[in-house]
C-alpha cells in the first residue's frame, strides 16, 4: 500500500507540478505512503481488532495478499496533471504509472541512504516517545494482560487501534521509500517480504511467546511442529526464488 501510493504520488507531483527537487518529492511521497497505509490500517483494524493472537496475524497477512492482488489488476495513469484509474483495463489516456501485473513503471529511483537513515531515526523517536507516554504504558499493559488492563479502565480497542495504525503509518513510509528505490515495482516483488515473514518471523514469534510464557502450549503437538517446519521451509524456498528472480532489482 505504502509503496504504490508513494510511486503514484511521486509521478503525479512530477507530472502535474513539475516538482524536480527529488528530496522534497521523496519526503512528500513518503508522507502520502504513510497516510494511505494508516487509512488502510484503520479500515482493517475496525473489524479485526476483536481477534487475538494468531488469528489477528493471519488476517493481517491475508489483507496484504488482497492488496497485492488488487494492485495486479489496477491501472493508473497521469494525463495533463490528472490521475486516471482503471480496473482490468489498460486503455486509459496518459502515461502509465501503475500498469497492472507489471506494477509501477518508469519509476524515478529517488530513494537515498540518507533518507532511509532519517526514517530510522524518526521511527526510533516516535516509538521511544510512545513507549514512555501514558498511551504507551496502556498499550504495554494491554499486551501483558488484557483482563487486568480492562479491570483498571483501559480502553482496549482504542489502544490496540493506536498501536495498529502507528505501525501501519511507519511501515507505509518505509514501503514508499522501498518502492522508490526499485527499478520497477510489481506485486511479485513483495513475495520476498512475505517469505521473510514466514521464514524468519514465525520462528521468532514462537520463541518470543515461549520466553514470555514458558508454559504456553503453542504448536506443542507433533503435527503442529510439522506444519511450522513446512511453512518455514516454503518461506526459505520462496525467498531464494525471489532473490534469483529479482536479482537485477536494486535492493
Amino acid at each position: 500500500m505504502g509503496a504504490f501510493s508513494g510511486i503514484v504520488a511521486s509521478g503525479w507531483m512530477l507530472g502535474a507540478f513539475q516538482l524536480e527537487n527529488e528530496v522534497v518529492r521523496l519526503l512528500l511521497s513518503m508522507i502520502v505512503g504513510g497516510v494511505c497505509a494508516g487509512v488502510a490500517g484503520v479500515l482493517i483494524g475496525i473489524p479485526v481488532l476483536r481477534l487475538r493472537g494468531d488469528y489477528l496475524a493471519i488476517v493481517t497477512l491475508a489483507f496484504g495478499e488482497i492488496i497485492r492482488n488488487v494492485i495486479n489488476c489496477l491501472y493508473i495513469s497521469i494525463d495533463a496533471g490528472r490521475l486516471h484509474f482503471a480496473f482490468n483495463d489498460s486503455n486509459i489516456p496518459g502515461e502509465l504509472l501503475v500498469s497492472g501485473p507489471k506494477g509501477g513503471v518508469g519509476i524515478d529511483t529517488i530513494a537515498t541512504f540518507g533518507m532511509g537513515f532519517a526514517l530510522i531515526l524518526f521511527t526510533l523517536f516516535v516509538v521511544q516517545n510512545l513507549v514512555n507516554s501514558r498511551s504507551g504504558r496502556a498499550i504495554m499493559a494491554t499486551r501483558d494482560s488484557r483482563i487486568a488492563a480492562e479491570s483498571v479502565g483501559i480502553n482496549i480497542t482504542k489502544y490496540k487501534m493506536m498501536a495498529f495504525v502507528t505501525s501501519a503509518v511507519l511501515a507505509g513510509m518505509a514501503g514508499s521509500l522501498y518502492g522508490l528505490w526499485l527499478i520497477y515495482a510489481a506485486g511479485l516483488n513483495y513475495l520476498m517480504v512475505a517469505c521473510i515473514v514466514y521464514a524468519v518471523g514465525l520462528p521468532l514469534y514462537i520463541v518470543g511467546v515461549r520466553q514470555h510464557d514458558p508454559k504456553a502450549k503453542l504448536f506443542a503437538k507433533t503435527s503442529d511442529k510439522i506444519i511450522v517446519a513446512v511453512v518455514v521451509a516454503l518461506g526459505i524456498a520462496g525467498l531464494i526464488y525471489s532473490i534469483v528472480t529479482f536479482g537485477h532489482v536494486k535492493l
